[in-house]
């Protein structure tokens, strides 16, 4: 018999929290960033479908503790987020409307 989507759900936190751990705290990616989207993906969808977002659910918690302070770093241009942009259309949507990226010949290059 197949696991429960209850299950599935502790499952996918258990996972994607140590996926954090490892990459934040040990700074070693155990699974690639588009692995760890679809799975995070996954589990959005199945706290929709159930009503139900456990209190250590990535989706509801932000990074891992800090273990080391860096020094906060000023850059002359913002730093700008794609979120999870995997669609070439909405990069170029993205770059047309950022004045700092259009003046960049390489962005505009390597998206065509």
């Amino acid at each position: 018999m197949g696991q429960s989507k209850n299950e599935r759900m502790l499952e996918l936190v258990e996972l994607l929290n140590k996926a954090s751990r490892s990459y934040y705290q040990d700074a070693q990616e155990i699974m690639s960033n588009y692995e760890y989207d679809r799975l995070y993906d996954e589990l959005q969808n199945l706290e929709k479908e159930l009503g139900i977002t456990l209190s250590n659910s990535p989706t509801v918690n932000v990074g891992y503790e800090v273990v080391s302070e860096l020094p906060k770093e000023r850059h002359e241009s913002p730093m700008l987020s794609l979120d999870k942009t995997k669609d070439v259309e909405e990069l170029k949507n993205f770059v047309g409307t950022k004045d700092e990226l259009r003046q960049c010949e390489n962005v505009n290059k390597n998206i065509e």
